[in-house]
């Protein structure tokens, strides 16, 4: 039977009159990349910010290794979306990188330092470059300081929200392949946040459809793709470019049409859920 690292049961976050995510609930498996999708605003990001104990839980509860998830447990670490906003620009990258450390009591200057320098060396950055400012580097670049940060800790759990929506194209990649090599190699379980089906398509092990703070589907991320049931995941999968010209000319994007009953999650096959 597989391991649940973290599980969320009937989740719901307020702020003010606003419900934000409503009633959600699902399980992330140890080892696994669990993929959150779902349009701007539909409550995805807030729920990964409860995870890592960054927002109070209002209603339901977050369990971690079947215990109730203290608000800094720093076996939950977070990659944020814009690695410019998230990165002090008045820190260099060694110092960036040591925080975390030196916040869990580690104050040997020798220690902190080979920590940083092979976590550098593990994202893709020279040791040259602890010394530089979050300025000096590339969005690609910033971004790998962003999870060498969140790596320094150990984590058993990664938080990935939107990782690679503030870069270029060209580097979206990159980050993604590199993600994939660390969770191959640090025996990672990542939960990744993103609008984008198609980012998440080859990453993700199972998908989860997020829409209006409800959660609408879930899935294995190959039958989600081969047998999408809810409208509102077959819109999104419509959307999804297809690279090739003749084929991209002649798609066809499904408009969803909300309801004003959601209804409620069902298991139509083993494994598949589905709001109907």
């Amino acid at each position: 039977m597989e391991e649940i690292l973290l599980e969320v049961k009937h989740f719901s976050q307020v702020f003010g009159k606003f419900k934000a995510v409503d009633d959600v609930s699902f399980s992330v498996k140890k080892g696994e990349v669990f993929g959150l999708v779902g349009e701007s605003g539909c409550g995805k990001t807030t729920t990964g910010r409860a995870m890592v104990g960054l927002l109070p839980v209002t209603e339901g509860e977050i369990l971690f290794e079947g215990k109730p998830k203290q608000r800094r447990n720093t076996e939950v670490q977070m990659i944020f979306q814009d690695p410019m906003a998230s990165l002090d620009p008045r820190m260099t990258v060694r110092e960036i990188i040591a925080e975390g450390l030196r916040i869990k009591g580690i104050k040997n200057k020798k220690i902190l330092d080979e920590k940083v320098y092979a976590m550098m060396a593990l994202v893709g950055l020279s040791r040259e470059q602890a010394g530089r400012y979050p300025h000096e580097f590339s969005g690609g670049q910033r971004q790998r300081i962003g999870i060498a940060r969140a790596l320094v800790m150990e984590p058993k759990l990664l938080i990935a929200d939107e990782p690679v929506s503030a870069l270029d194209v060209s580097v979206q990649a990159q980050v993604i392949n590199l993600l994939q090599e660390l969770k191959e190699k640090l025996g990672l379980t990542v939960l990744f946040i993103a609008h984008d089906l198609s980012v998440v398509k080859y990453f993700s092990d199972r998908i989860g459809v997020m829409y209006r703070g409800k959660l609408v589907e879930l899935a294995d991320a190959e039958e989600l793709f081969q047998n999408p049931l809810h409208p509102y995941t077959k819109s999104l999968l419509s959307a999804v470019p297809i690279p090739d010209p003749r084929r991209e000319k002649t798609r066809v994007r499904i408009p969803y049409e909300p309801t004003d009953s959601p209804g409620d999650l069902r298991e139509m096959t083993p494994g598949h859920w589905v709001m109907l």
